[in-house]
């Protein structure tokens, strides 16, 4: 955790050591194409997962308030739901909050933070080279610009006995649809529902 980098050898050197175990042996992996919220705010999903991990991922929402209600109604009571990667809102986002405005809404729809950090340490995107000066310096680096950013590493229980949500499958895609309408974007309620659903009403 302390010295998680992407990608992690140790992690590449486990799945090697997996892909030679004899096929009853291995894991059963799967993964699906698709939306996040589209796919997993749907009252299937509500309540099937004990665990959900976050990579490179949270900061990729056009509306963060999607992303956390989505991983809250994925999320079984007790379950962990554990985060590492940047937080730089992309050009399209429609919030930008804090980390500190972060943990807030994560712990408003009714998870424990247990663990959270903002890394001192810069990470580079690409090459570890990009930060290093004495390198740069006496190779020539590989550009001018350097990218680079402090990984948010948490760990959240979802609250058990918490009632927000349960028992309410249309709570959550209701909400999201409000979210969704207000800023002029495409509902999702009636494709989760396998229907057509067209742009919103002017």
């Amino acid at each position: 955790w302390d010295s998680a980098q992407i990608p992690e050898q140790s992690v590449i050197d486990q799945l090697r050591s997996v892909h030679d175990q004899h096929p009853h042996q291995r894991p059963q992996l799967s993964y699906t194409v698709g939306d996040f919220v589209t796919t997993y705010s749907s009252p299937s999903k509500h309540g099937q997962y004990g665990s959900l991990v976050s990579v490179f991922f949270i900061d990729t929402a056009t509306n963060i308030f999607e992303y956390v209600w989505t991983i809250r109604n994925s999320l079984r009571h007790e379950g962990v739901w554990i985060n590492f990667g940047p937080v730089q809102w992309h050009r399209n986002a429609q919030l930008h909050p804090t980390t500190n405005e972060l943990r807030d809404i994560i712990e408003a729809v009714g998870f424990e933070v247990k663990y959270w950090e903002v890394s001192e340490k810069l990470v580079a995107y690409r090459h570890p080279d990009d930060l290093d000066s004495t390198h740069s310096r006496e190779r020539g680096s590989r550009s001018t610009r350097s990218e680079a950013y402090r990984p948010l590493k948490f760990i959240a229980i979802l609250k058990s006995g918490d009632s927000f949500m349960d028992g309410q499958d249309e709570c959550l895609l209701s909400a999201i649809q409000k979210v969704r309408l207000s800023t002029g974007r495409r509902s999702l309620i009636n494709h989760v529902h396998g229907d057509f659903f067209g742009e919103p009403d002017e």
